[in-house]
C-alpha cells in the first residue's frame, strides 16, 4: 500500500503494458502516452497533441474465447462513460490474450456483479463491483486493424 491506495501494478505488468502500447502506436499510427500512476486510464492515444482516446490495457493468460466475458472495474467504466459523454473522446479497453490482441469501446451498458476477490495478487476480502464485457464486443486488432482511431466504430 502506498498513500492509502492499493498498488496492483508490478514491474511485469508495466512491461506488458508498454509492449502492448508499442503495438497500438504502430497499428493506430499514433503516440501512446503513459498516464500517471493513479490516473483512471493507463494511456492516452494522441496525434499532434490531440487526444484521440483514453486506453486501458490488460494482459491475460488465456485465449480470447476461454471465458464468455472480461471484467472491468465499475469505477473505470463510469469514468469512461463520463469522459465519452463530456468530450466525445473514445475510451477503449485493450486486452492482450494469448492468441490475439483485441479492443472494445467502453460505451455500452453492461451487467454488474460483485467480484469474489480471490484474483491473483488480491486480498480475498477485497470485494468490488465489476462490469462484465461480453467477448462478442471485442474486435481483434490483428484481424481487423483500424487504420486510425477515427475508424473505430460504435461497437
Amino acid at each position: 500500500m502506498s498513500g492509502g491506495y492499493k498498488v496492483l501494478e508490478n514491474e511485469q505488468d508495466y512491461l506488458n503494458e508498454k509492449a502492448i502500447a508499442k503495438q497500438l502506436a504502430v497499428s493506430w499510427q499514433c503516440e501512446m502516452e503513459k498516464q500517471p500512476k493513479f490516473a483512471t486510464f493507463d494511456y492516452i492515444a494522441m496525434r499532434e497533441k490531440t487526444i484521440l482516446a483514453f486506453v486501458e490495457v490488460r494482459k491475460r493468460s488465456h485465449k480470447i474465447n476461454a471465458f464468455p466475458d472480461v471484467y472491468i472495474n465499475l469505477k473505470k467504466l463510469l469514468e469512461a462513460r463520463l469522459l465519452e459523454s463530456a468530450t466525445d473522446t473514445k475510451c477503449l479497453f485493450v486486452v492482450q490474450f494469448v492468441d490475439c490482441l483485441a479492443y472494445c469501446r467502453l460505451n455500452k451498458k453492461l451487467q454488474l456483479i460483485k467480484s469474489t476477490g480471490g484474483w491473483k495478487r488480491r486480498n480475498p476480502n477485497d470485494v468490488e463491483e465489476v462490469a462484465l464485457i461480453p467477448i462478442s464486443q471485442f474486435q481483434k486488432i490483428h484481424c481487423a486493424v483500424p487504420r486510425s482511431l477515427s475508424q473505430v466504430n460504435q461497437r
